[in-house]
C-alpha cells in the first residue's frame, strides 16, 4: 500500500458510522462491500514461435496488447543473442541487444534493415515489457513477458506441414487444434489453411469450440513450432460455454461473433438481454483473454431501450453501456 496501489487479492470493505463523542444514536446498519483488486496481464509473446525455425527474411514480431482501457502503454522490444552454454534469461540480463525498441500502443514490430542483421543458424532470446505512461498501472511481473527463443534459417527452411498438430494462437490459452479437415494451399514460402477447426481454451480445463479458419497462413520450416504470418478466425453461436460469461448475467449471447486476428487476439460481441427478456442489439468489442473479459458495450436507442413507468409519468432509457473489466461487470445508462 505504500506505493499507492492495493496488492492483487479480494477485500471487503467495512464502513458503520459512529455517533461523535459517543452520544446519539444512528440507527442505519453498517455497510459491508466486497471486492477484488486485479492487476492487468502483461504481454504474452505470439510470434516467432517459442523454439522455432525463423525463415522469413523480413521476420515480423508480435504480442498481445494490455487489456485495459483508460491507459496508454508502451512496449519495450529486446532481442539478444543466446550465446553457448548460456540460458536465455542470462543472455537477456547480460547480453549486448541487437535490436531494442519502445512502441507506444503497438504490439508489432518488423525486423526491417534499421536493426542489425540475424545470423543464420544462430539462437536469439527476446523479450517484451509493457508499461503505462508515468508508471500508474501496476502490471503482472513488472510487465515483463516469458522469455521466448528462436533460431533463424537453420536446416530444412521448406519442411512439410505433416508434422503439424496444433497451432498456438495464445500461448498457455488458446491453441487451433483438429486440422485434419483444414485444405492446405502450399506456396512458395507458406502453407494456406482454410476451413473447419477448433479452439482449445485453456481456463484450468479444456473448453473447445468449432471455429472458421479464414487464410491463415503458416510459415514453412517449422512445422513442430509453427510461425504465424497472418490469417483470421471466426466462431459464432459458440462461447457462452466460456467461464468468462458467468459474470455478464444481463448479456443472453455473445453468438454474433467471436473472431481472432494475427496481431489483434480475441475479441468478442453480443447483443443484451433486457429485463423483459427482448433483446437489443449493442457496438463495440470485448476483449478476450485468460484473465476474462474487458472493454464496453454500448446500446443506443433515441426511442428508449427500457420504458419504465407509464403516461404521464414515463423514464426512457435511451442509453446504456456495460463496462467489463476481467472477471466484474458493472452498468451505465442515460
Amino acid at each position: 500500500m505504500r506505493a499507492g496501489t492495493a496488492p492483487e487479492g479480494n477485500y471487503v470493505l467495512f464502513i458503520e458510522a459512529i455517533p461523535e463523542n459517543g452520544s446519539g444514536m444512528i440507527t442505519s446498519p453498517p455497510s459491508v462491500n466486497p471486492f477484488s483488486v486485479i492487476y492487468p496481464q502483461g504481454p504474452i509473446l505470439i510470434n516467432p514461435s517459442n523454439e522455432s525455425n525463423l525463415t522469413l527474411e523480413t521476420p515480423v514480431f508480435n504480442w498481445t496488447t494490455v487489456a485495459i482501457s483508460g491507459f496508454s502503454i508502451e512496449y519495450d522490444f529486446l532481442l539478444v543473442e543466446v550465446l553457448s552454454n548460456q540460458t536465455p534469461l542470462q543472455a537477456v540480463n547480460s547480453n549486448r541487444a541487437i535490436a531494442e525498441k519502445t512502441l507506444m500502443g503497438q504490439n508489432t514490430l518488423v525486423y526491417t534493415p534499421e536493426y542489425l542483421p540475424l545470423e543464420p543458424g544462430q539462437e536469439y532470446a527476446w523479450r517484451v515489457t509493457a508499461s503505462s505512461v508515468n508508471e500508474s498501472l501496476p502490471i503482472r511481473n513488472d510487465g515483463e513477458s516469458p522469455i521466448r527463443t528462436f533460431v533463424y534459417k537453420q536446416g530444412d527452411m521448406l519442411a512439410g506441414i505433416g508434422a503439424l498438430e496444433n497451432i498456438p494462437l495464445v500461448p498457455g490459452f488458446a491453441q487451433l487444434t483438429d486440422l485434419e479437415n483444414l485444405k492446405v494451399d502450399e506456396r512458395a514460402n507458406a502453407y494456406v489453411l482454410n476451413g473447419e477447426a477448433n479452439i482449445e481454451f485453456d481456463y484450468g480445463q479444456t473448453y473447445k469450440i468449432t471455429a472458421d479458419v479464414q487464410g491463415l497462413t503458416i510459415q514453412k520450416g517449422s512445422p513442430k513450432n509453427p510461425n504465424i504470418m497472418g490469417g483470421a478466425i471466426e466462431a459464432t453461436g459458440a462461447i457462452t460455454s466460456l467461464p468468462v460469461l458467468s459474470a455478464a448475467a444481463d448479456i443472453r449471447q455473445f453468438s454474433d461473433w467471436l473472431r481472432w486476428s494475427h496481431g489483434g487476439g480475441f475479441e468478442a460481441t453480443g447483443e443484451l438481454q433486457l429485463p423483459s427478456g427482448d433483446e437489443t442489439p449493442a457496438d463495440g468489442w470485448l476483449r478476450l483473454t485468460s484473465q476474462g473479459l474487458s472493454g464496453s458495450l454500448v446500446a443506443d436507442n433515441p426511442g428508449g431501450i427500457i420504458t419504465v413507468g407509464e403516461d404521464p409519468v414515463e423514464l426512457y432509457i435511451e442509453r446504456f453501456e456495460l463496462y467489463f473489466c476481467y472477471a466484474d461487470v458493472c452498468a451505465g445508462k442515460s
